[in-house]
Parts: C-alpha cells; sequence; structure tokens
C-alpha cells in the first residue's frame, strides 16, 4: 500500500500513516448471495411471526367499570325498546349489550356514543331523554371505554418489514466480520416522522431486492475471497495542499498528520506498507528542516501499531519508507 505523503514546516515528535480498520478476513464463509439477500427480509420476518402473547391480556377488572344502576335503566327505556332481537331497528339489536361492561361490546357502544353525541337518537316523534341525562350517560360512557381501552390496548399485529441499511450493514458485519459501505450499496431508505426504521415504509420492491442481490453478491465474493487473486497493489495518496499540523480523524491519538483510510484486506497474509514523499523541486524532501532528533511514521491497523519507521531528513526522490511483511489474519 503506497500512502503519498507530503512533510513540511515544523513537523511532529510522530508522524502517522494510518491504515485504517482492516476489515477483510479471508475465513471460508460457505455464504451464498440469495443468503444475504434474504437475510435484510428475514429478521423482520420473524419478529412479525412471533406475537407477544406470554403476558395474558389485563383484567377487564383493572378497567374503570361504568355505573350499571342508573344508567341500564335508561338504556333499557330508550334505546332497547326499538333495538332489540325483534325489532331490531336500524339492523341493530342492543339485547345483551351491557353498558357497565363496554369492555365486551366496544364496537357497539362506540356506535351508540356517536348517535347520541350527534342528536340522531332517539329518533324524532319518539320519547327521548333530558340533555342532562344524555350528556351524562354519554360522557360517562366515553369514560369508560376509554379505560377499557387503555387497560387493553392492541396495537395490531407486527408488519413485515425489512432492515434498513444501518441494520443491514450491523448484519453482515455480525455474521461475515465485513465493513461495508451500504450507503454506496442500497438506495436511501424512506423517512416517516423523521426516522428511517418504521416499519411502514420498509417496504421491498422489484427495484429493491434487485439491489438487495447485487449487494449480495458483492458481499459474498468479498467474504469468501479468491484463492486464486495475484498480489496487488493499492495507492492511496494524501492531497500535497492538506496541511499535516493536525491530528487526522481516525489516527492515533497524539499524532498528527497522515491519513486514515478504511481497506478491505482481500486474504490473511502479509502485506507491506510502502510510503512515499513529496519532494521540492529542486530535489530536497518537503520539510528537511526537521530536528536533528528525527521524526517517525506510525503505521497501525485496527488502531494497533504494526510499523514505527524513522524519517531521515537525508532523504532523496528516489528513496521512501518500507515496513516489513506484516501479518493481516
Amino acid at each position: 500500500v503506497l500512502l503519498g505523503r507530503r512533510l513540511r514546516g515544523r513537523l511532529r515528535l510522530r508522524r502517522p500513516c494510518y491504515v485504517g480498520r482492516k476489515l477483510m478476513r479471508s475465513r471460508s464463509y460457505a455464504l451464498a448471495s440469495a443468503i444475504l439477500a434474504v437475510a435484510s427480509l428475514t429478521t423482520g420476518a420473524s419478529r412479525a411471526q412471533t406475537l407477544p402473547s406470554a403476558s395474558p391480556p389485563p383484567s377487564r377488572a383493572s378497567a374503570a367499570v361504568f355505573p350499571a344502576a342508573p344508567t341500564r335503566a335508561l338504556f333499557d327505556q330508550y334505546c332497547v325498546t326499538c333495538h332489540n332481537d325483534g325489532a331490531r331497528q336500524g339492523d341493530l339489536s342492543l339485547d345483551g349489550i351491557d353498558p357497565g361492561d363496554p369492555a365486551a361490546h366496544v364496537e357497539t357502544l362506540e356506535k351508540v356514543v356517536r348517535k347520541l353525541r350527534a342528536g340522531l337518537m332517539p329518533p324524532p316523534r319518539r320519547p327521548r331523554p333530558s340533555e342532562a341525562e344524555v350528556t351524562t350517560f354519554v360522557t360517562g360512557l366515553e369514560q369508560a371505554l376509554d379505560a377499557a381501552a387503555a387497560a387493553d390496548p392492541d396495537p395490531g399485529r407486527p408488519v413485515l418489514h425489512r432492515l434498513n441499511r444501518t441494520e443491514y450493514a450491523n448484519v453482515v458485519r455480525d455474521l461475515v466480520k465485513l465493513e461495508i459501505d451500504a450507503e454506496g450499496l442500497l438506495p436511501p431508505d424512506d423517512m416517516s416522522q423523521g426516522y428511517d426504521n418504521m416499519s411502514d415504509v420498509l417496504t421491498v420492491s422489484p427495484a429493491l431486492l434487485e439491489s438487495y442481490i447485487v449487494a449480495a453478491g458483492k458481499i459474498s465474493r468479498l467474504a469468501v475471497g479468491d484463492p486464486d487473486a495475484t498480489p496487488l497493489v493499492e495507492t492511496y495518496v494524501v492531497p500535497q495542499a492538506v496541511s499535516q499540523m493536525r491530528h487526522v480523524t481516525g489516527a492515533p491519538f497524539g499524532t498528527r498528520g497522515g491519513t486514515a483510510v478504511r481497506h478491505n484486506f482481500p486474504a490473511d497474509g502479509n502485506y507491506i506498507f510502502r510510503m512515499s514523499f513529496y519532494y521540492a523541486s529542486i530535489g530536497p524532501l518537503f520539510g528537511d528542516n526537521i530536528p536533528a532528533a528525527g521524526e517517525q511514521i506510525e503505521v497501525a491497523v485496527d488502531g494497533v501499531r504494526v510499523a514505527l519507521l524513522d524519517i531521515d531528513r537525508k532523504m532523496k526522490t528516489t528513496d521512501d519508507l518500507r515496513t516489513p511483511p506484516v501479518s493481516i489474519a
């Protein structure tokens, strides 16, 4: 790995040449593309199939019980006289409906509340209770229905959904020890109320499924590796205009300058890191006014130092620094 470096001005005591994190391990993972593609879907599916039925629903006794004695009489006098099994006015029978136990007849009693609030019942030319009685009855019934709903909530079944990009990258990391760029492999996730992990927007379209399959193919090739691969050289260049006076994000603490990169090592083995430098037009090394004590370059992989090399201020344009073979596994 060739790392372009610029040394100029007053240099630090130790200059890092940090080669990011080791992301690729060539274990013989028997992982097919289809498995990885489906992995993004099965987590949501397994959750959807498992309903939280371990805890029994709260007892109705925990809900507020509507006072039955006075309201039962009003209910029977003004409602059940028309809406019973015999007459069934409006195709509605209130026989057997107890307003004192709203949890057992939620839908029917909600309909009763709507009709009474709108003043549609009792109908014209039929006996009606006073407005105060109607208000008291409806208010109490609404409170009892609300209490019953709070005591036994029904959020519905979990929605079958896929993993978002962050979750997908985390699953790949846990399965095959690979840090992938999910943003580069998959299209952006839809947002709902400012969040990208809401099940109602994490649906799967044909185009998205195709993206998952393509991503799974790339990830599988990285995970399995190529035993016939030839040695490759990867070059990372530090722009000459970039300041070497500040700490670089991702580099070891106590260092300044250098670079930090994210690199996939294609296989376990020995790797050599080579650093070349920028030189002035007349030949000397940029920053050749470094102290006589000299400066150093640190090479670290996964945050662990693998080499510490001294910089010679008398280096020529043909000189570079090279580490001994570093074992990466």
